[in-house]
């Protein structure tokens, strides 16, 4: 059933550059089966890290159609969550300073999706769970003193803590 459901999702890439509905759909059933393989905290007790990183990857490169300003906010938004699940998929691989990185590259789409009144509380929140992610992956990586200090210290001193 899963191959014929992949199968399936493959040949309906074929006709998603024509479609920005297509691709909006396959991106989120992409990102998806992403968390589902690549996340552990999606009741998956193992993680396939690299077909989550795979799946990620591939709703990122469907939501990529024109760049970042021109692109609507709710598609936006949907590849801000894509390339978290880059995120997720490369530190579930052991690649934390690569996962570092990624978050970084999220930051403008989340500053970008502020402005929209329906997305603020969204993309804050985002926003300030990326840095806490950023110093605890920094911990992971071996460097406790760097993540505390450039990512989860402010954080915690910023006004969404208070």
């Amino acid at each position: 059933l899963g191959k014929v459901g992949w199968d399936m999702l493959k040949d309906l890439r074929a006709d998603a550059a024509e479609s920005t509905e297509l691709r909006e759909s396959l991106a989120k059933t992409l990102i998806y089966l992403s968390e589902t393989q690549g996340n552990i905290g999606e009741g998956n007790t193992v993680g396939n890290y690299k077909a989550g990183l795979q799946r990620a990857r591939e709703a990122v490169d469907l939501l990529s159609t024109a760049p970042p300003e021109k692109l609507p906010a709710k598609q936006l938004q949907s590849l801000a969550l894509a390339k978290r699940m880059v995120v997720t998929s490369i530190r579930g691989l052991g690649r934390y300073d690569e996962a570092v990185l990624g978050l970084k590259e999220i930051e403008p789409l989340l500053s970008r999706l502020e402005r929209f009144p329906e997305f603020t509380q969204w993309a804050r929140s985002e926003r300030l769970a990326n840095l806490a992610n950023a110093g605890f992956f920094l911990i992971l990586a071996g460097r406790p003193h760097e993540g505390l200090e450039d990512y989860v210290q402010p954080v915690l001193r910023s006004e969404w803590a208070l």
